[in-house]
């Protein structure tokens, strides 16, 4: 948990900075109102790489808990890779 929390934070603050939300004014009686769209597309576009970060690692730790007998994760990845290649960490 911890791990895919540093990557989404580390991720969204990259995207935050690269590009910035507009600057709205604090006077009272304006009618702009704040976009709401940009945090959706922005939580977005961090699940992509936060997933394809940290998908795999899942996939070999749940593969690892229902394995009957001692196994290594090591030796599930390879086996995984042997079987489909890389796909099969997706």
């Amino acid at each position: 948990m911890a791990a895919e929390n540093a990557v989404a934070f580390g991720f969204n603050e990259a995207l935050k900075r690269a590009f910035p939300a507009p600057e709205l004014p604090l006077t009272v009686g304006t009618n702009q109102t704040p976009d709401l769209l940009r945090p959706f597309v922005m939580g977005a576009v961090t699940a992509i790489p936060v997933s394809l970060v940290l998908l795999p690692s899942e996939v070999i730790k749940a593969k690892t808990q229902v394995a009957i007998g001692t196994v290594s994760s090591r030796e599930i990845m390879n086996s995984m890779m042997k079987q489909n290649g890389m796909r099969s960490f997706f």
